[in-house]
């Protein structure tokens, strides 16, 4: 699975740091979300087992954001906005 991050404000792509999270509450992958300085296609990615469940944490400074994601083949990236 892929990821990014939107700032709100300016509809740009941010580093972030992201962290998922097992059943178990145990840290399964840490990563920072590609800017702007990168390739268009060049997401952050993961290696997920299909189907699982994952909390999914991400931070823009002081702002977190928690999403429950399920792990699936996509072509598009999972896109978390900052706003």
């Amino acid at each position: 699975m892929t990821f990014r991050a939107i700032d709100g404000t300016s509809g740009d792509r941010c580093a972030a740091p992201l962290k998922l999270f097992d059943a178990a509450d145990k840290v399964v992958f840490e990563g920072t979300t590609k800017d702007e300085r990168f390739d268009a296609n060049d997401h952050l990615s993961a290696v997920l087992r299909d189907g699982e469940k994952y909390r999914l944490e991400i931070r823009d400074g002081d702002m977190v954001v928690t999403e429950t994601i399920q792990a699936k083949k996509q072509n598009e990236p999972i896109t978390l906005r900052f706003d």
